[in-house]
């Protein structure tokens, strides 16, 4: 079989633009500094996802939309005369968004509920009715999201502020949001203990991942870039419990646990790159997670997110190591199952293997194969117009094709978009030459 050399394939897009980088406690902050989130864990031991029906009377609503969201997990109804049913398999519990006509409301979920909600789309100041399983916690996030604590327009501003004032402004809204936790609790009896003790780790964990990012953001928001926390701005990091299985359900909890690795795994990189080493991110997580994270339940968590990040990134390359390291110590059949999914998905990019082919069209309709190269290094840039870094990447693209512009190197842009006219309008006001070809 024909054999091509693929110098690169320049996937960074796949995980810089459409895995998920922006903070939890965050994630209203537009046009901040990306941050790595962890998504909720897949699957846990001898659990399986259980449906969730949320169905209702909207008065006065006519028809339209209704959606069921949290993240990026959406689930959509059309509201016929009035009424809407949803059904979503969760494994765990949380708390999701329904979005309706601009309205947000928040509702909390746990496996095997019930939940029937009804309210006038004319009258919203009439408040929301539930009915059903976990009324008491559905009133609780009404009650909590009438509170006055702190919005995005405050955190933005607090994250701008002297390290002192940041610390009195965000302690200040932890102890606020667990007086009333607490407070409700106390008038209302029945409050389920579980989601309790989620609400507790949403709070204390989005208050410490706040303590957590302030570095990035004060630099990005008021542009000291060499801002240094004082030495014991994070000394509470220590009285924390970091295998915590029961918090795992928290994305808060998730979030912090994972940028807290990623940020040692990274100084280690560092300290390597200084000494002549490679760039080993991974390995580094992998060593910081067995070495810090000894409960079964966290540990597995973390262990399979860094890999499925690190094949998200760099495919299956130089990751047989890491493979063998995840198949001794993650036991989560859920987890296992999801990885070795995604090694076969990239075992034929293995390097050495026969490149896949493809055929897709040029701006002329003309269609390329990768036969049409043969016999030369086909470099492949991956890319799309809504896509940052591709864009920024292009100038040093140029910069490539010009080096080797003598040399048996094709140069073959493929571009994702969907929007076939604002490609062509981009290749037409960058003056972007070469083969440009547009996959379907």
């Amino acid at each position: 079989m024909m054999k091509y050399t693929i110098l690169l394939f320049s996937l960074l897009l796949l995980f810089s633009c459409q895995s998920d980088t922006t903070s939890t406690a965050d994630s209203s902050m537009k046009d901040s500094p990306s941050q790595t989130v962890a998504k909720s864990p897949t699957l846990l031991p001898e659990k399986s996802p259980s449906p969730v029906r949320i169905s209702g009377t909207i008065a006065n609503a006519g028809n339209g939309e209704i959606y069921l969201t949290k993240g990026r997990q959406q689930q959509r109804s059309t509201v016929v005369n009035g009424k809407f049913q949803l059904q979503q398999m969760v494994l765990q519990r949380a708390t999701y968004e329904l979005k309706y006509n601009g309205l947000r409301i928040p509702v909390h979920l746990a496996p095997g509920d019930d939940i029937q909600l009804s309210f006038d789309a004319r009258k919203i100041k009439n408040g929301f009715q539930f009915s059903g399983s976990n009324t008491i916690v559905q009133e609780y996030l009404t009650e909590k999201k009438n509170q006055s604590f702190k919005n995005y327009a405050q955190r933005r501003k607090a994250v701008t502020l002297p390290e002192d004032k940041f610390m009195e402004e965000t302690n200040k809204t932890l102890k606020q949001q667990q007086d009333f936790l607490e407070n409700f609790k106390q008038n209302n009896p029945g409050l389920p203990a579980e989601f309790v003790g989620y609400e507790k780790a949403e709070q204390l964990y989005d208050w410490a991942k706040q303590y957590q990012d302030y570095k990035l953001y004060r630099a990005f928001y008021s542009k000291e870039q060499d801002y240094v926390p004082s030495p014991n701005f994070l000394a509470f990091t220590d009285q924390l419990n970091l295998n915590d299985p029961d918090a795992l359900p928290s994305d808060y909890y998730r979030n912090f646990l994972v940028a807290r690795v990623s940020e040692q795994a990274s100084k280690q990189v560092q300290k390597d790159l200084m000494a002549g080493g490679k760039i080993e991110t991974t390995r580094h997580a992998f060593d910081l997670v067995e070495a810090n994270h000894n409960q079964p339940l966290v540990q597995n968590f973390l262990l399979y997110f860094f890999l499925k990040q690190h094949l998200k990134s760099k495919g299956i390359n130089n990751a047989e190591n890491l493979y063998h390291r995840f198949q001794e110590r993650v036991t989560d059949a859920g987890y296992r199952k999801e990885i070795d999914q995604e090694f076969e998905k990239w075992r034929p990019l293995l390097a050495g293997n026969p490149a896949p082919g493809f055929a897709y069209p040029d701006t002329e309709g003309k269609v390329f194969n990768l036969t049409d190269f043969q016999g030369k290094v086909v470099y492949i840039d991956v890319w799309a117009t809504w896509c940052g870094p591709c864009k920024t990447e292009i100038p040093h693209l140029e910069k490539l094709q010009e080096a080797f512009e003598s040399e048996p190197v094709a140069f073959l842009s493929i571009s994702i978009d969907s929007n076939e006219a604002a490609w062509r309008k981009m290749l037409k006001e960058r003056n972007m030459t070469g083969f440009q070809l547009l996959a379907d």
